[in-house]
C-alpha cells in the first residue's frame, strides 16, 4: 500500500496523465489515480467526455510554479512534506529555486493545495508552519503576506495564522528591511493585527501558535435575505 492507502501493484498499472506546468511547460508525469483521490480539481479536469483534459489526458497549468507543483507530486507519492521547519536558505533553493525562504515556500504550497482542492494536504502545511513560527522568531516577509492575502479567501483560517506569527514575533529589528513598504500590505492583514492587538484576552508575544485553531476553515456567511 502507498502513504495514500492505495495498492502500489494497482497504481503500477494505472495510467498517467501529463502535467504542463509554468511558462516553460515543464512536463509532470502523475498516475492519474493519484491526482484524482487527492484533488477535487483534478477529479473533475479529468473525467472522460467532460473536458479535453479527460480525452486528452494533458493538463496546462500556465500560471503555476513549476518547483512548488514538483513538491506537491513528491507529497501526492510519499504523503509527507519534503520541506522541514529547520531548512535555511540553501536547502529551500535547492528543493524550490524559485523561492527564498520557507515562509515563501510554505505559503505558495498552501495556495496550490486551496485552488487544486486538496484538503488532505492543508493540515500538514499547516503544522509545518506554526512548527516554523514557534521554532524561529522570524515573521512573515511582506511578499509571503501580499501572495497568500491575494490568492485566498479572506476566510481561510491560513491568514489568520500570518496574522498571529506577525503579532507573536514581531520586533522593529526584524522587520527594518521591509519596514519603508509596510503601508502596501493587505488592508484585511492591518484588520487582523489591530483586532489582536485591541484583544487584552489575547496574548500578543511569545505564546506559541497551536495548529489546531487554524485547521477548520469557517463557512463563509450566507448573504441576508
Amino acid at each position: 500500500m502507498t502513504a495514500s492507502g492505495l495498492n502500489i501493484r494497482q497504481l503500477c498499472t494505472e495510467p498517467t496523465v501529463t502535467v504542463k506546468v509554468g511558462p516553460e511547460e515543464k512536463q509532470f508525469y502523475v498516475h492519474k489515480t493519484l491526482l484524482t483521490h487527492h484533488s477535487e480539481y483534478f477529479r473533475k479536469a479529468l473525467q472522460p467526455g467532460r473536458f479535453k483534459e479527460g480525452q486528452e489526458g494533458i493538463v496546462c497549468l500556465e500560471d503555476v510554479d513549476a518547483s512548488v507543483f514538483g513538491v506537491f507530486v513528491d507529497w501526492l507519492y510519499r504523503q509527507t512534506m519534503p520541506v522541514s521547519a529547520g531548512w535555511g536558505v540553501t536547502e529551500v533553493t535547492k528543493l524550490c529555486p524559485s523561492m527564498m525562504t520557507r515562509c515563501n515556500l510554505l505559503a505558495c504550497l498552501f495556495v496550490l493545495a486551496d485552488r487544486f482542492i486538496v484538503p488532505k494536504l492543508k493540515p500538514d502545511l499547516t503544522k509545518l508552519t506554526v512548527t516554523f513560527f514557534n521554532t524561529f522568531t522570524g515573521v512573515p516577509n511582506h511578499e509571503t503576506i501580499t501572495y497568500a492575502y491575494g490568492n485566498l479567501s479572506p476566510h481561510s483560517p491560513f491568514l489568520q495564522l500570518l496574522a498571529d506569527a506577525y503579532c507573536k514575533n514581531w520586533k522593529p529589528s526584524r522587520d527594518y528591511k521591509e519596514w519603508k513598504s509596510v503601508g502596501e500590505l493587505p488592508k484585511d492583514f492591518f484588520r487582523r493585527l489591530v483586532y489582536r492587538y485591541a484583544r487584552p484576552d489575547s496574548p500578543l508575544r511569545d505564546v506559541p501558535l497551536v495548529a489546531s485553531k487554524y485547521v477548520a476553515e469557517p463557512p463563509a456567511p450566507r448573504d441576508s435575505a
